[in-house]
This record gives C-alpha cells, sequence and structure tokens, in this order.
C-alpha cells in the first residue's frame, strides 16, 4: 500500500472567491457567506481551509467564521462545518484542518475558537479532547467545546 502525498492546503478569506468546490464539500452556504461579507452585508468574515489533493480536489474542508461578539467585547472563531468525505478519513486531515482554524482565527484577531461535537459521532468529541478544547456543557447534545487561543 502506498502512502497518500501530502495534501497542499488553501485558504480563502472573506473578499476572495472559494472555488464551486467549497460549495460541494460545505454546501451552499458557503457561498451566501463569502458572497455577503464581500458585498458589506455581513460583519461575520468567512474563511475557508482546505486539504487538496495534487489534483486540486478539495480532500477536506473548514468554514471558519471570524465573529466581533459586541455584547462580549471580544473577536471568537467558530467553526461552522468540518467536512472529511468517507475517502479522506483515517488521514488525520481533521486534527489538522482544527489545528490550522486555531492559528487562522488567532492571526485574525480573535480570543477563542469554539465549536460543537458529538452529533452522532464520539470521535468528534475525543478529538476536541485531544486538542484541549474545554467542554462548555457535559449534558447536552451537541456538546459545546471552546478553546482559548494563548494556549
Amino acid at each position: 500500500m502506498h502512502a497518500r502525498p501530502e495534501p497542499d492546503w488553501q485558504t480563502y478569506r472573506g473578499n476572495d472567491t472559494p472555488p464551486p468546490q467549497a460549495a460541494e464539500l460545505l454546501g451552499n452556504d458557503v457561498t451566501k457567506r463569502f458572497a455577503d461579507y464581500a458585498q458589506g452585508n455581513a460583519t461575520t468574515e468567512p474563511i475557508a481551509l482546505a486539504a487538496v489533493d495534487e489534483q486540486g480536489r478539495w480532500l477536506a474542508a473548514i468554514l471558519l467564521l471570524i465573529e466581533p461578539m459586541q455584547d462580549a467585547d471580544e473577536t471568537v472563531g467558530s467553526i461552522h462545518q468540518l467536512i472529511v468525505p468517507p475517502a479522506s478519513r483515517g488521514q488525520g486531515l481533521a486534527g489538522r484542518l482544527i489545528r490550522r482554524a486555531m492559528t487562522t482565527a488567532k492571526d485574525a484577531g480573535a480570543a477563542r475558537l469554539r465549536s460543537t461535537a458529538g452529533w452522532g459521532c464520539p470521535d468528534h468529541l475525543a478529538m476536541y479532547d485531544r486538542l484541549r478544547f474545554d467542554r462548555l456543557n457535559a449534558r447536552e447534545l451537541p456538546y459545546l467545546v471552546s478553546k482559548p487561543l494563548d494556549r
């Protein structure tokens, strides 16, 4: 069995136009979020991070939202979508995408990164535990997880 080559990494920020593969993998919501932000109709900046193979196909992706929180007087990164199709699983792509999302969110001024975990897949919660996210609720699904970006 041959090892798969290391993927390339692509980042698309608020005013960029992600390729059609973004909507194919992350859903049409990604197209609307980028268009709304580029037109000045949204203050939440969308960022798409993708692991890409040598032919340019998206293997896995995250839709990260950078949200100014007026009531808390801070900026927060939120993982809105994390998609790793079955053919790309088992390569550690989800963990690497989350680490990239942590760095990207911190570079964008976010104080913390949050997500949800637990809908039908205990592996999600275990991955967030390994990455040292805090569980914000212990008894409800989906679990809310958060990580200060200074650690």
